[in-house]
């Protein structure tokens, strides 16, 4: 029942997104649209957002390969869309398969239990609402959670399954974070006597991640993707090698900041909880392998803090905060499973409720509010893309490159510098007028379309302001609702506002165009 309580859920969203746009289907963020975009470039022999210029605007190795043989095809819009949904079904199968592991199917109780756990972290952790994201992030969490219990069988059952290797061998190719997951598994599977295939496993990450900086810097890139470097200062530094004192000011920079949130916050609770627990269990006659996973999961939560990425949507942090959840049920198995023998249904029903609103209460928000999500983009990014592709047919310049690049074959510059190398160095050094209209005007963009907020400062003396699109809803994930369009000193203003006069009688109910 409760699975089925999950399915119905999906096709509600799925519903409520094609009710909200007009019977179209839209993810409910911009970014993945940036993969497809990518993967169009990799079905036509090159890398990167624009024909001409090589870059890595992804944040997974492997994700825009997964999309590129389906380009020619229709269906490549939503091929992100059913990867995304077979994951979560891989992350629930996860889930309840941990939940054996670790005794939970010993009794009919133990059972019912188990299904309630596993739906309620499902909701909890907004792992529906991460599917309906179309990113990289949903296969993350399930390679995660592959790991996580391939992890518990080799410990339980002192032998590797054949598949775990693979795991954390894909795992940091799907996402660059799940890097830290696996290096920090092969550590316990070397302490518990595996060392020969946690050495081999390691070597084979290593390998990868070599070949792929190779082949980027063969384009003339940096060694990591402009989207990891756009997202992490401590990336920034590492690359450039500007020395330990940048990067330990960043680390702590990033620790203040993510004190300031309640996530932040638990994750501190997470890893303080875990070093006391691999201090002080073995007088509670814990095993050894208990203590090893607790201190270093204490360690991968500290990393976390240090350097991780946060944000409004929650899909950077969800694999860690899953993956914490499932580990303290884990070290805290005996007492759980006691609490079920004894019938203490209530209490348990109590204390899971409260944990998991105290983990996963900044993520639940996220499974309702998807179809307005959705709506955000479709009524920004997608219009964006129809004036682009449907009336000006030429080149121009934002800060959300997703839409507005895929399907699309004129020239797009980005200004946030995910598929610009130079956008994203001017970006670093804070964007200047100079810096802006030295890039729009290389790049031959006509039209400028913006986050005012995200800039401090423009071109106005070759910039002239044209129109605000806005929205007919609060932004959720987007960063406004009011995207501002300028034309850059190389457009022709007059056919300019007449193509943005036509295009403002197409646009759907309640969406509006501000002519200036």
């Amino acid at each position: 029942m409760a699975y089925g309580g999950l399915l119905t859920w999906v096709l509600l969203l799925a519903g409520g997104i094609l009710y909200l746009n007009d019977g179209r289907f839209i993810y409910t963020l911009d970014d993945p649209y940036i993969h497809l975009a990518m993967s169009e470039g990799i079905y036509a022999g090159g890398y990167g957002i624009n024909d001409s210029q090589p870059a890595a605007a992804s944040s997974s190795i492997l994700f825009p390969f997964l999309l590129a043989w389906a380009s020619p095809y229709a269906f490549h819009e939503y091929l992100p869309l059913a990867i995304s949904l077979a994951a979560l079904a891989g992350s629930v199968l996860c889930i309840r398969r941990f939940f054996a592991e670790i005794g939970f199917n010993a009794s009919p109780a133990g059972r019912i239990c188990a299904i309630a756990l596993t739906a309620s972290i499902t909701i909890a952790m907004n792992l529906i609402g991460l599917a309906f994201m179309g990113m990289e992030n949903s296969l993350q969490v399930t390679l995660e959670l592959l790991a996580l219990l391939g992890l518990i069988r080799a410990l339980a059952h002192d032998r590797i399954d054949w598949w775990l290797p693979a795991v954390l061998v894909l795992a940091p190719m799907v996402r660059y974070e799940s890097t830290l997951l696996s290096g920090l598994a092969l550590l316990v599977l070397a302490g518990n006597g595996h060392w020969k295939p946690a050495i081999v496993t390691g070597l084979a990450i290593l390998g990868v991640f070599g070949i792929f900086s190779l082949y980027l810097t063969s384009l003339g890139l940096p060694p990591l993707p402009n989207s990891v470097m756009a997202h992490s200062r401590l990336a920034n530094h590492a690359v450039s090698g500007s020395g330990l004192a940048p990067i330990f000011l960043t680390a702590a920079v990033q620790l203040i900041f993510k004190l300031v949130h309640m996530k932040g916050v638990i994750l501190l609770i997470i890893t303080v909880g875990m070093g006391w627990f691999a201090l002080c269990a073995k007088r509670f006659s814990r095993p050894r392998a208990d203590r090893r996973i607790a201190a270093i999961w204490s360690l991968a939560c500290a990393v976390y803090l240090l350097s991780g990425k946060t944000g409004v949507t929650g899909r950077h942090e969800t694999a860690l905060f899953t993956l914490s959840t499932l580990i303290i049920i884990y070290l805290l198995r005996r007492q759980i499973l006691d609490e079920i023998d004894k019938r203490s249904f209530f209490r348990l029903s109590v204390i899971s409720l409260a944990f998991l609103a105290a983990v996963g209460g900044s993520f639940v928000r996220g499974n309702w509010l998807v179809p307005i999500a959705s709506n955000n983009i479709y009524e920004q990014q997608f219009q964006m893309h129809r004036l682009v592709t449907e009336y000006i047919r030429g080149r121009v310049a934002v800060n959300d490159i997703g839409w507005v690049s895929y399907r699309n074959n004129a020239y797009v510059l980005d200004l946030w510098g995910l598929a610009s190398t130079d956008a994203l160095r001017a970006r670093r050094a804070g964007y200047t007028p100079e810096s802006l209209e030295r890039l729009t005007d290389e790049a031959g963009a006509e039209l400028i379309m913006i986050y005012d907020t995200c800039f401090e400062a423009l071109p106005a003396g070759s910039w002239k302001s044209m129109a605000r699109l806005h929205t007919s809803k609060p932004a959720i994930y987007a960063a406004e609702n009011v995207v501002s369009f300028y034309a850059t000193r190389k457009a022709d203003t007059a056919i300019l506002r007449k193509n943005l006069e036509e295009f403002a009688t197409t646009l759907p109910r309640g969406v509006t165009l501000e002519l200036f």
